[in-house]
Order: structure tokens, then sequence, then C-alpha cells
């Protein structure tokens, strides 16, 4: 068995094989889609590969692939390279091959992250490198209780007071819809990723290909200037599928703490509250300043009891064992000291295969 790195050549052979393996037409082969989450991503980074690994056999057959998007990083005050892996699927009786395609992928990179991790990719992880494991915060305000309480699919009616209760801090402030990423906001971004002991490094030539040029799904993209600063948000407005309603996704909260309490309130009741049939407004992060920042304008974090269990799932709506997002990855670069301490790290559900259409 032998692995290599994809070209553009293998293109039909990888269909066949997730057409065979996965299921047909999956979603991240999808041709628009995978040439930007893959290709165009390495492309802007002048990676060396492209993040895409095969395991083939004598006969040139895939017997295993591994998708990971290359991705720029910042880590402990220096730029560096990583990914975000997508999956790994191998054939029936190929046992060990996704070990070692990943081996591949640790080698060419500091970083190797991962979301939605199953226990059993994480007991496979673990004997590679060391690993860090932990959850996202989901934080949410109901724009329309009534909508929100709806979708909760409950007879009990003390929720929706509780969603009622929820205020917002509001302050003036006005927007700026954003239509590129300038040096204005290199400027504001080279200052602000110093407060982040890891993070994506949201440059903007990595911002422009994350959001502006996305093959699916279109962002709004708001920029305030607060007496705190800068603040840029990056949201998406999702249907909820057979039901009347939308929620709104944020995927970045960027900017100081200040900046965040100052501007949050005026958006939520400004350009988040234009369309009535929106439900909520969420963002799953792990920075501890950031989501302390949203709390204070008045999101809240969400709190999973039997009779307070807010959908995290609208394509379709579902209830979910899953309340949350975990991420995890591995490193040999990053210190020990700052390996586990998550909450001055900045990961959000705009991270990773977070945000794609469902399979």
């Amino acid at each position: 068995m032998k692995i290599v790195a994809y070209t553009p050549d293998r293109y039909a052979d990888l269909k066949k094989f997730t057409n065979e393996i996965i299921k047909p037409n999956y979603i991240t082969i999808q041709e628009s889609f995978f040439k930007w989450q893959f290709l165009d991503a390495a492309r802007i980074l002048r990676a060396a590969d492209e993040g895409l690994f095969l395991a083939i056999d004598e006969e040139k057959t895939i017997q295993a692939i591994s998708l990971a998007s290359k991705t720029p990083m910042w880590m402990e005050g220096r730029e560096s390279l990583g990914v975000w892996h997508h999956e790994w699927f191998t054939k029936p009786g190929t046992r060990g091959l996704g070990s070692d395609l990943v081996k591949h992928h640790l080698e060419r990179n500091s970083f190797f992250g991962l979301a939605g991790q199953s226990l059993h990719a994480g007991i496979a992880l673990q004997r590679l490198a060391p690993m860090a494991w932990f959850q996202l915060k989901r934080l949410l305000f109901p724009i329309s209780p009534e909508a929100t309480f709806a979708m909760m699919k409950t007879t009990d009616h003390h929720p929706l007071k509780f969603l009622k209760g929820m205020e917002i801090s509001e302050r003036n402030c006005t927007f700026k819809k954003l239509q590129e990423f300038d040096e204005k906001y290199s400027q504001f971004w080279e200052t602000l990723r110093q407060e982040f002991t890891v993070c994506t490094n949201r440059t903007a030539e990595y911002m422009t290909w994350r959001y502006l040029r996305h093959p699916l799904f279109q962002y709004e993209i708001m920029q305030a200037e607060t007496p705190g600063g800068l603040c840029v948000y990056v949201w998406r407005e999702e249907p909820v599928r057979g039901e009347r309603f939308n929620v709104l996704r944020m995927c970045d909260v960027l900017g100081s703490p200040e900046a965040i309490e100052q501007s949050f309130g005026a958006l939520l009741m400004g350009p988040m509250s234009e369309d009535p049939a929106t439900a909520l407004v969420d963002f799953y992060g792990s920075h501890a300043e950031t989501l302390a920042a949203l709390k204070k304008a008045g999101m809240r974090e969400s709190i999973t009891l039997p009779d307070f269990d807010v959908p995290r799932l609208f394509s379709p709506l579902a209830q979910d064992i899953r309340k949350t997002i975990n991420v995890s990855f591995l490193s040999q670069e990053l210190s020990r000291e700052n390996f586990f301490q998550e909450s001055k790290m900045y990961f959000t559900k705009g991270d990773a295969n977070q945000d794609r259409p469902n399979p």
C-alpha cells in the first residue's frame, strides 16, 4: 500500500471512492465546494500539498482517503501552517490506514484540528501526538421568543417566560457592511491576534476566501466603530427546514471585549432583527473574554435542561444528544503551558468544517 498526495487527475477516482464507501454525491466532493475547500485554500497559502492524502494499492485503486483543509494558524505569537481535518474513510479490511494517513498530515503541519470528533476517532488520534479536546460554549439570544419556543416542541410554557425575560443591552452604534477585507482590517487583525494563544490566522486573504468566496453560502459581514475600537461580526442565515423560521449562526466575533459589549446590542436590535422570521442568533466559541463580552451585552449560555432544550440542528430541525461542538487538536509544537488553556484560544463555528451544508 502506498500513500500519495492528491492530484487533480485523481478527482474521478476520488469521487468513485466516496460514492461507493460513503454515499452518492457526497457534499464534500461536490466539485465547486471541493475546489474551494481544499484546492483554493492550499493555493492562497502557497502550500506544498493540498491537505488530501490517498492510500492506493498496486493497481493504483484508492483504498483510503484523508481530507483536510489547509489553514493559516497563529500559535504563541508566530504564524504557522496547519489543517482542519474533515474526515478519513477506509475500505473494509484496511485496518490502520486511517492513522497512517493522519501521520502524513502531522509530519507536514504544526496544527491538526478537528471539530465534532467521535470517541472512536479520539482513541485513534491520542496515540499519535499530544491532543487537546474540549467543548465550545454555545451562546444564544431569542430575537423572537415565540419562534424560539415553538422550535423547542414543548407544551411547558415556563421556557417561554424565561425567553421573554432575556434583555439586551443596547447602545447607539453604526455599522458598515464589508464588501472586502482591506488594509484597515489587516492592521486591526494584526493587533487583535496578539490576544489569542492559538487561532486560525484570520488574515484579509483568508477571510476573503472563507466568507466572500464561499461557493454555497452567503454571509453578512458588519463592521462597527466603537469607543473601544473596531469590531467585526460575521454570520449567515440558516432556514429551519420544515418551519417558517430561520436562525442566525454567528461564525466570527472579532474585537476587544469593550468593542463587543458596546456594539452587539445595537447589531442585534438593528441589522440582525430586520427579518421578522428570525427566531434566534447563536454563537459557538472558546475565548473567555469574547464570550464574557457577549454575555454582558445580553447573550446567554445555552443551558441544556430537560425542559429548556433549545435545538442546535435546523436542517432539519432536531434535538440531538450533542448540545454543542467539541473541538480537538494535535500539535507537537505548542507548549504544554498553553496546550490546555482553551479559554485563551479563539475557536468558533467558523473554523474547520462546522459551517457547511449537511451531507
